[in-house]
């Protein structure tokens, strides 16, 4: 169970390591100009086949898009600031995550001491 633990924390370690050097190189190396994104949706080719499953899926997605690329752009302009931060919090996070391994671990630790009294007080 502890190598269940520790492989889970490790594969979200890995995932949260990811997210967080794509943000950085989304942050630094593409453009402060975000804008067309919204205007991107209105040239999906499956634009009428979407609407019969989704009604009202363009204007959500619109909404949304442009809310990002608001931020994206506000962000893309404080890259340099913004870079260190997304580190801080991936420093942060890595270390919520390994602590999270740690009391996994002793949880599993008591549970294991403890199964061998449970087993030998029902036996009597």
């Amino acid at each position: 169970m502890m190598i269940a633990v520790w492989l889970i924390a490790f594969v979200l370690l890995g995932l949260w390591t990811l997210g967080a050097w794509g943000l950085n190189a989304l942050l630094v190396a593409l453009p402060n100009d975000w804008s067309g994104l919204a205007e991107w949706v209105e040239k999906l080719p499956a634009n009428p086949w979407l609407e019969n499953f989704f009604p009202g899926w363009q204007g959500a997605l619109t909404w949304v898009l442009t809310l990002t690329e608001s931020a994206l752009s506000w962000a893309g302009g404080a890259a340099e600031v913004m870079g260190w931060a997304v580190w801080l919090i991936w420093g942060l996070g890595a270390l919520f995550l390994l602590g999270c391994a740690v009391v996994g671990t002793v949880i599993v630790a008591l549970v294991r001491r403890s199964m061998p009294k449970v087993a030998a007080a029902a036996s009597h």
